[in-house]
């Protein structure tokens, strides 16, 4: 089968949009909304009591972010941080997490309870009273 020429030349793209291409014919895509929706994060009960307030990184979208979060008195094992999406995603997507911090792997974090408006990371008991950037956890977002 022979390619074919597509409406927008090889090596261009409309703004707002990326390209790849392969020889002679490209395809483009249109950047998802969900590049650009707010997110947002608060710490879990099983976080404590008044841990810190997770920080989202400014970078962070839906589709990929990261954050740092702490934990106040009387930590136990569940739901450290859960983050909410600022749109509602079309189907419920798969969530990857990587931990950022060595205190953050050594609690064996794991995505929960996820929803087309967020997700929840659990681990086991972190210690009590620590600061916010003691926990750090990456995540991509694929639906």
């Amino acid at each position: 089968m022979a390619d074919t020429v597509s409406a927008i030349p090889y090596g261009t793209a409309a703004q707002g949009q990326g390209l790849f291409g392969t020889g002679p014919t490209a395809a483009v895509w249109a950047y998802s909304p969900w590049d650009t929706s707010t997110v947002t994060a608060a710490a879990g009960v099983p976080a404590g009591t008044t841990p810190p307030t997770p920080v989202v990184a400014a970078s962070s979208t839906i589709a990929r972010g990261s954050l740092t979060c702490g934990t106040g008195t009387n930590a136990s094992t569940g739901v450290l941080v859960s983050v909410t999406f600022g749109s509602t995603l079309p189907s419920t997507p798969v969530v990857n997490i990587a931990p950022t911090t060595l205190a953050l792997a050594s609690l064996a974090p794991a995505v929960t309870a996820t929803s087309t408006t967020g997700f929840s990371v659990s681990s086991t008991a972190p210690g009590s009273s620590q600061g916010n950037t003691v926990y750090g956890l990456s995540w991509q977002m694929m639906l």
